[in-house]
């Protein structure tokens, strides 16, 4: 493979970095050629250029000149959407402040020497496009805060913070959350992303508005003739105002000044492109062609990589995340976290993963950073290197839901049933077990891991039939659908089951070697087990990979070790068949504290200490009665008298008595 440096960029903008070169014979039709093909990082389907087609003698025309016709007239007819930002054709937007706020008024700040040409000729631009205009007099007046754009510009913003927000009454409106928008995507095969130029400031204020959004620059006052950015208020009045105007309109998700259309066909995208275009141009909107996407197979919105298959993360998160150095302090931790957060969604056992890195977070905690929590940051590095698709949520599919417990966190994952058997997954879920969750017994953890699941997700399952998979069979004798409810329950298992109660649900027994991959694989040292990519696909998917020598059983120690002493033990017992010597030590080793843990293995299996025959025999007073002390003290509230040097004496009621003789 010869080296290449090159970049390619995809339909959507999106780019692939070439890993290298090689050259191939080949041979179609009789006709053959030696070509080249670029290797690329990933998986995905082989493509070929415009170049083989020349070589091998393919034509392509016309092929899909139909479809780029639809568009070019669609985009001809409404040009005038793509013009210079114009004004919003409605009503004057009002602005509710508190009348009892005093109005604030700041002076300028200073603006540096080197960016005053850029300020000034910006704000000469927003004088003519009618967004601001200059006035001598103003209540308010707040400062600005010039950000720099990434074509190089500047964009000018009001610090509204410290004035106009402090007073304005809240207008509250739901914002579409990113899920939200995605389970509207089901069976999209074309889509086009369009952009709002200056998207706030295409609506126009009223004269009281307009006062109250006055901005103080070096170069005087400049009254707000448009909507800002950094209005408290700003966000929920777009929003409302796209989803009142695109209403109606199928196949079409707005989410403030990005538009995402979604279409089956080309003929059905076409149609509800069409309808959005026009309703643009009767309200006098205007969109920025340059960084809009029409009639793409595959679009980036909202951070994640959209298709027909369904999301998942794009290119630069991941590499962002990838190249993401170790944290050397908490507060890197917790940057680093939110970033990989923001992915949760597509990240199973994401909790239990990120356990250690979680309690090096807690306030008792001193910062530390050791090898497990280094390799705790490896394995959530890790989990998004798999190339995971989220399908679309689709209404008409069956859902159903995988849901987990571990002892430090509780894992969930809903997915669609295809007819074919396919398990196609819609979402991951996790998160932490607090201290009190932790000691819970196993089958409270798993029940708490049902419940996690059908609240978390609620807005998919609530009205829907659906079916739910657990590895812990007692569980189905407490929560069966089919089965009343138990008389004898305990008050936290009654009121789960209360809550699940309330959806239709059907649970179903699913063991845990079906329920994904492995805790733990020992091996031997064979090279398929020792390869670069088998270690790579088990540090990916969680796997804690154990090897031995092979054909050579000796070199386990651990396992050797039981054996020799599960042999003496067996030898020592002379009493009864061999079935019952054995039961008798299994449970003499289960019930004997382990010198590392300090506990039995039953005690840590169970959360609570056997009784045994020698518990009775020899019971221990002392703690049963340090016990009872500890109750009735609690009971009676009583404290613990405390005598100090030279403190007054006390004593009881005396009475005078006869001194009879001495």
């Amino acid at each position: 493979m010869h080296a290449d440096s090159g970049v390619l960029k995809q339909w959507s903008q999106a780019t692939l970095e070439v890993k290298g070169r090689i050259f191939v014979e080949v041979l179609f039709k009789g006709t053959q050629n030696t070509l080249p093909l670029f290797v690329i990082g990933g998986q995905g389907t082989s493509l070929l250029g415009r170049d083989w087609f020349d070589a091998l003698g393919i034509s392509v025309e016309g092929v899909h000149r139909v479809q780029f016709q639809a568009m070019e007239e669609i985009l001809t007819e409404y040009a005038e959407v793509f013009q210079d930002i114009g004004v919003c054709r409605m009503p004057p937007i009002s602005i509710d402040i508190d009348s009892t706020v005093t109005p604030r008024f700041f002076k300028a700040r200073p603006v540096p020497f080197a960016l005053r040409p850029q300020l000034d000729e910006e704000l000469d631009k927003l004088v003519a496009q009618g967004i601001f205009e200059p006035v001598r007099h103003a209540k308010w007046a707040t400062p600005i805060v010039a950000v720099a754009k990434k074509d190089g510009g500047l964009r000018i913003c009001g610090d509204y913070r410290c004035t106009v927000n402090t007073a304005v009454k809240p207008d509250v409106y739901p914002i579409p959350t990113a899920s939200d928008l995605f389970s509207k995507l089901a069976g999209g095969v074309v889509f086009t992303k369009l952009d709002l130029k200056q998207a706030y400031q295409q609506l126009p204020l009223d004269d009281e508005a307009a006062d109250l959004l006055t901005i103080n620059t070096h170069r005087g006052l400049f009254r707000a003739r448009r909507l800002q950015f950094g209005v408290s208020t700003a966000v929920s009045i777009f929003q409302r105002f796209m989803d009142t105007l695109l209403a109606g309109i199928p196949g079409v998700q707005p989410y403030l000044d990005d538009i995402l259309i979604s279409g089956k066909t080309v003929e059905e995208h076409n149609a509800r492109l069409r309808a959005v275009l026009k309703c643009f141009a009767e309200a006098g909107l205007r969109l920025k062609k340059e960084k809009s996407i029409f009639a793409a197979n595959q679009v980036e919105f909202l951070g994640f990589h959209v298709d027909k298959d369904g999301i998942k993360p794009t290119c630069e998160k991941v590499d962002a995340i990838q190249k993401a150095p170790s944290p050397r302090n908490k507060t890197e931790l917790q940057a680093f976290l939110g970033l990989l957060n923001f992915y949760s969604c597509f990240l199973p056992n994401k909790a239990t993963v990120l356990e250690p890195l979680h309690r090096l977070l807690d306030q008792s905690v001193p910062w530390r950073w050791e090898a497990k929590h280094e390799m705790a940051y490896a394995q959530a590095k890790q989990l998004l290197q798999t190339d995971k698709v989220l399908a679309h949520y689709d209404e008409k599919k069956p859902l159903a839901v995988v849901c987990d417990a571990s002892p430090y966190g509780l894992g969930a994952l809903l997915f669609h049933l295809e007819r074919d058997g396919q398990e196609k997954p819609i979402c991951f879920a996790s998160r932490t077990m607090t201290t009190t969750e932790r000691n819970y017994a196993q089958i409270d953890k798993e029940a708490l891991a049902v419940v996690f699941a059908v609240r978390k997700f609620h807005q998919y399952l609530a009205g829907r039939h659906f079916v739910i998979f657990t590895d812990h069979k007692p569980l189905l004798g407490l929560l069966h659908h089919s089965k009343p409810m138990p008389v004898i329950l305990s008050p936290r298992m009654l009121r789960w089951s209360l809550i699940i109660g309330a959806y239709d649900y059907e649970l179903c027994y699913r063991p845990g070697k079906q329920m994904g991959n492995a805790d733990a694989l020992i091996s031997d040292n064979g090279t398929a087990f020792t390869s670069s990519e088998f270690q790579e696909f088990a540090d990916r998917n969680g796997i804690r990979h154990v090897t031995t020598a092979p054909y050579h059983p000796s070199s386990n120690g651990q396992a050797e070790r039981m054996v020799q002493t599960t042999k003496e033990a067996l030898s020592r017992i002379t009493k009864g068949e061999w079935q019952t010597r054995l039961a008798c030590f299994l449970l003499s080793q289960h019930i004997t504290p382990n010198s590392s843990t300090g506990k039995s293995p039953a005690e840590l299996l169970m959360n609570r200490r056997l009784t045994t025959a020698l518990d009775r025999l020899h019971p221990d007073h002392g703690e049963d009665m340090l016990r009872k002390l500890e109750l009735n003290a609690a009971k009676g509230h009583g404290t613990v008298r405390e005598f100090r040097p030279r403190s007054e004496p006390v004593m009881g009621k005396c009475t005078d008595g006869t001194l009879i003789s001495c």
